[in-house]
């Protein structure tokens, strides 16, 4: 098992994938790494968004699942779920889509009913599509497996700064550092003894 830990923000519409969610949260921690996402976070809506942007900021890698619904929208007429992915492209954070089969029969509670948000669904779709990290996936075991392969292979091309344990991090430069310290001490000791003498 890998000492290096990482922090994955995973992203969706939270109604209709609820239950993916719970999956890929498992996977992550199947995983040994830390998900985190809207469960996170209080309900406090004026900070809302500054505290997502705080929790992007600290993750390693962004995973955003697409259903078939846009979800709700910030005062700015743009989805959460995208207005995070873009804000985790903006940083430069490694981006793992999986889009749902558009093909794939489900239930009206699980679609889009507004024209105008089906538009933005599918323009957002375009967005993600373009990601070279995009798979498509057709029921929750598929995610989930997907999920798995896709991590750890992005850990290995896209390596991050990630967590480690406090009593495990001793970087051939901290050692480097700590002798030429002690040895400028040395030297320092050692010219104050000689003016000390005059």
């Amino acid at each position: 098992m890998e000492n290096k830990k990482y922090q994955i923000f995973i992203s969706s519409t939270y109604r209709d994938l609820e239950k993916a969610r719970e999956k890929i949260i498992e996977t992550v921690l199947g995983l040994y790494h830390f998900p985190i996402g809207m469960e996170m976070f209080s309900a406090d809506d004026d900070e809302q968004w500054d505290v997502i942007q705080a929790t992007i900021d600290v993750s390693d890698y962004y995973v955003v699942i697409i259903g078939h619904r846009y979800g709700s929208m910030t005062s700015d007429g743009i989805g959460f779920t995208e207005k995070e992915y873009d804000y985790a492209r903006q940083k430069g954070i490694p981006i793992l889509a999986f889009i749902r089969d558009r093909n794939v029969p489900i239930t009206n509670d699980d679609r889009e009913t507004s024209e105008e948000a089906n538009k933005k669904l599918t323009a957002f779709i375009e967005k993600a599509q373009s990601n070279k990290m995009c798979d498509y996936w057709k029921n929750i075991d598929e995610l989930t497996t997907k999920v798995a392969i896709a991590l750890p292979k992005t850990f290995g091309r896209k390596p991050q700064i990630g967590w480690t344990r406090g009593d495990t991090t001793h970087s051939k430069e901290m050692s480097e550092e700590l002798v030429r310290l002690n040895q400028e001490n040395r030297q320092l000791r050692d010219r104050l003894a000689e003016l000390e003498a005059i």
